[in-house]
């Protein structure tokens, strides 16, 4: 029952109790329990039922609750007077400047209402601060009586009543004059309280929620409002624009300019006249196109807000799959937290989870964010400056979750995919992650890093990335199922019963299979598509290629896998060696950049905002303007008709062709801060790999006589 839920009867005390306290003429000065009552206001509450009420007066001055508990008011101290404040004197010969009210809560006043603070923004957290005024001005009466003025305080401190004391009202009848001074006095009280926590922590408060509301932004930025769909004309001319608009769009404008300035009317603007020569050419496409441009803006909008409802489900998960679900787009959501407690607080910040993993057969294993990383050349995060010592607090983690989760709860979190044969101790841990990759000098380690998982190295039981590599198959959710499980936890140096040979075992059998690649079904048949026989007839330029792109092998996602995996398979079609150059047009200055200094693949580029189609100037819209230009002319950006002319696409391959592209898209995967990005990133991967698996359809590619 709230404190403002009953009214007592007129002229009743503080406190109501059965039966009624002895008269007031019987009870000495001292005793405070006469000089509390106040009439009360709609904030009190009487008339607790009898058969819950003890007598209100215990034998020597005690007062009981309902529950037993018992309260014997102290004597009150002396009373001491405030000095009154003087007139300052001012300089200048000014009149002396008259003193402010002196302040009414001060002395032990002042720490009986300071140590009620964590209180009282727990009821503004719960929208009860009118609750908790009533209930410290019925203490504050309890303690203090109804007469203390406000330059009055006691000579000394004595203990605070409990807070059960507010919740009772003695029934004693008071003369109608004097019941209405204190109802009027514990009025005046509980506004003046109200007053005086506003003014005091109100910019606590604001500080608070500032900081809290801070540290969360990021995830909001994450999640935002649902993606709209774009308007047809607008996503054709994002896509065509440069290869069916532009040039008549122009035309066009010049010769309404001409018009103007022959007519003496204002030139046009550009935009006006590119958006009308859009549409007309929209209207002259054929039908099929047409149908092909809207089903790749409904697959555009669908991927888009498919990540968006991701991101948005704030309750916690329930089933095993909603668990391994929300842990593989944990970095996403958690990486930017961290950030922000880092850029916050100046702190080197890692968050640590431990738990049974789903698609890791129910095992329990440790994930990990960081943020910081170590000075110097190559920057390092926590687990790759300190292995040891970071292996060590794996462990222990580790071992504190076998005590936090049972074996039901291990079994209960298993996933249908289950884990590789062979997994042994649940509880070992593996060494962590041990990644070339170059992390940013910022305080946010490479997006690429995401959730750290621990390196389990495997040894592929079968299959490779090499011709024939099967894709794994996708679902309706774009998840990767299938995979036969068949990898198993090795050695190194270890006989892996595959066509690779000595590869297996080396460097793609052990140490390519980092962040969970051995975690059979999905993971395994990714894992396969990082594995290639051919690498002894790369070129030294393919073979550092290849060690940049498995910097993203911790996103775990079969498209950037298949898309790799597509490439090698292009240019081993192409004999490994170099083609025809790229074109420059439309192309992201970046690659200029990074062309001029040397092709360094083990630095990541930095990309600045990457922005959006449409943004000028930004790297996404550059990206896309860029791949548009070197698709056959009779394709729009993500329209996929068949019988198209890849000839000159086809001579693109080497140092100089497509493996530019795929630079392109490794920084791209490497900046994303959010699971939009994401998506909009694997929207590109999943374009290029669909090109590439255009051009190794039989016949397409005329080989260049080399293998």
């Amino acid at each position: 029952m709230s404190a403002n839920d009953l009214v007592p009867p007129a002229g009743a005390h503080l406190f109501d109790v059965s039966p009624p306290a002895p008269p007031a003429q019987n009870l000495t000065s001292e005793q405070p329990t006469t000089d509390l009552g106040s009439g009360g206001d709609a904030a009190l509450v009487g008339n607790t039922p009898p058969a819950m009420s003890p007598p209100a007066v215990a034998p020597h001055g005690s007062i009981v609750s309902a529950l037993g508990e018992v309260y014997t008011p102290p004597t009150r101290p002396p009373i001491v007077t405030r000095q009154k404040p003087k007139y300052v004197r001012r300089k200048n010969g000014e009149p002396p400047k008259k003193p402010g009210p002196p302040p009414w809560i001060w002395g032990t006043k002042l720490k009986f209402f300071e140590a009620r603070k964590e209180d009282w923004i727990k009821a503004n957290e719960k929208n009860g601060a009118g609750d908790f005024y009533a209930k410290m001005a019925k203490l504050y009466i309890w303690k203090y009586g109804h007469n203390l003025e406000d330059g009055q305080d006691f000579e000394y401190d004595v203990a605070d009543p409990p807070d059960w004391l507010a919740d009772h009202v003695v029934n004693e009848r008071l003369p109608a004059g004097e019941s209405t001074r204190k109802q009027e006095c514990y009025a005046k009280a509980k506004e003046r309280l109200g007053q005086w926590y506003r003014a005091q922590f109100t910019s606590l408060l604001k500080e608070d929620k500032s900081a809290f509301g801070g540290l969360f932004a990021p995830l909001g930025n994450v999640m935002g409002q649902a993606p709209r769909k774009p308007q047809l004309m607008h996503f054709y001319s994002t896509r065509n624009y440069e290869t069916r608009v532009k040039e008549r769009a122009e035309a066009r404008f010049q010769e309404l300019v001409k018009e103007a300035e022959l007519s003496g009317e204002p030139a046009p603007h550009m935009l006006a006249v590119r958006n009308e020569v859009t549409k007309a050419c929209w209207q002259e496409e054929s039908d099929v196109f047409k149908e092909e441009t809207m089903q790749a803006l409904e697959r555009a909008h669908e991927i888009t807000l498919r990540a968006w409802k991701e991101g948005q489900s704030d309750g916690p998960s329930r089933t095993a799959e909603e668990y391994n679900a929300s842990l593989k787009t944990a970095a996403h959501y958690l990486q930017p937290f961290v950030d922000s407690i880092a850029e916050r607080y100046g702190m080197c910040v890692s968050l640590l989870m431990a738990g049974p993993i789903g698609d890791r057969n129910g095992h329990i294993e440790m994930r990990s964010v960081h943020a910081g990383a170590t000075r110097g050349l190559v920057p390092k995060d926590w687990p790759l400056h300190d292995p040891q010592g970071f292996t060590a607090v794996e462990a222990s983690m580790v071992d504190f979750a076998h005590h936090v989760y049972s074996e039901a709860d291990c079994e209960a979190r298993k996933t249908g995919v289950q884990g590789p044969q062979g997994q042994g101790n649940a509880g070992a841990v593996p060494a962590p992650q041990t990644s070339n990759a170059a992390h940013s000098t910022t305080a946010r380690p490479t997006a690429a890093a995401g959730v750290t998982a621990p390196a389990n190295p495997t040894a592929p039981v079968g299959g490779e990335g090499g011709e024939g590599a099967a894709r794994p198959d996708v679902n309706a959710n774009g998840e990767s199922e299938g995979g036969d499980g068949g990898a198993r936890r090795g050695e190194e140096g270890a006989d892996n019963g595959s066509e690779n040979g000595d590869d297996g075992g080396g460097e793609n059998g052990v140490d390519g299979a980092e962040g969970g690649a051995g975690s059979g079904g999905e993971s395994d048949a990714i894992a396969r598509l990082w594995i290639r026989k051919d690498r002894p007839k790369w070129t030294e330029e393919l073979g550092r290629a290849f060690s940049a792109f498995e910097r993203l092998k911790a996103f775990g996602d079969s498209e950037w896998a298949v898309c790799v995996d597509k490439f090698f398979e292009f240019e081993k079609r192409c004999g490994y060696g170099d083609g025809a150059l790229i074109t420059t047009e439309n192309r992201p200055d970046i690659m200029r950049r990074w062309l001029a200094r040397a092709r360094k693949w083990e630095v990541q580029q930095d990309l600045g905002d990457l922005g959006a189609e449409g943004i000028e100037g930004s790297f996404i819209d550059e990206w896309w303007k860029w791949w548009n230009v070197i698709q056959p002319k009779e394709r729009g950006a993500l329209l996929r008709p068949t019988g198209l002319d890849w000839s000159l696409m086809t001579r693109l391959h080497g140092r100089n062709g497509l493996l530019q592209i795929m630079a392109t898209l490794l920084w791209w995967g490497e900046a994303i801060e959010s699971a939009m990005d994401r998506m909009t990133w694997t929207l590109a991967v999943e374009d290029v790999t669909w090109a590439l698996e255009e051009m190794l359809m039989p016949g397409v590619i005329q080989k260049a006589g080399k293998e």
